[in-house]
C-alpha cells in the first residue's frame, strides 16, 4: 500500500517538473527572441537543473555566445552534444 502512495507522488513530482521546465524554457525562448539574454541565459539554467536535456543546453550555448562567453558556451556545446544534440558540435566555437 505504502508503494502506490509512493508512485503517485512520484508521478505528481515529475509531471510539475517537466511543467515547470516547459515553462523556464518557453521564457528563454520569449527573453532570447526579444534580445534579452541574460535573462534567458537565467531560465534556461532553471530548466538544466531540474532536467539536464540537450536543447536546453545547446540553447543556453547560443545565449552564452550573443553574451560572449565562449568557454561557457563551448562548455554547453560539449554538454549537448553527449546528450545527442546533432548541431551542437557545428555550432562549437573551436
Amino acid at each position: 500500500r505504502p508503494m502506490v502512495i509512493v508512485f503517485v507522488k512520484m508521478s505528481t513530482y515529475f509531471l510539475i517538473t517537466d511543467e515547470a521546465v516547459n515553462a523556464y524554457c518557453n521564457r528563454g525562448n520569449a527573453y532570447f527572441k526579444l534580445g534579452k539574454y541574460k535573462k534567458a541565459l537565467n531560465e534556461y539554467t532553471k530548466a538544466i537543473s531540474l532536467q539536464p536535456d540537450a536543447d536546453v543546453y545547446y540553447n543556453r550555448a547560443i545565449v552564452y555566445l550573443h553574451l560572449g562567453k565562449k568557454e561557457k558556451a563551448q562548455k554547453d556545446f560539449e554538454q549537448a552534444a553527449r546528450l545527442g544534440h546533432p548541431k551542437a558540435n557545428q555550432k562549437s566555437p573551436r
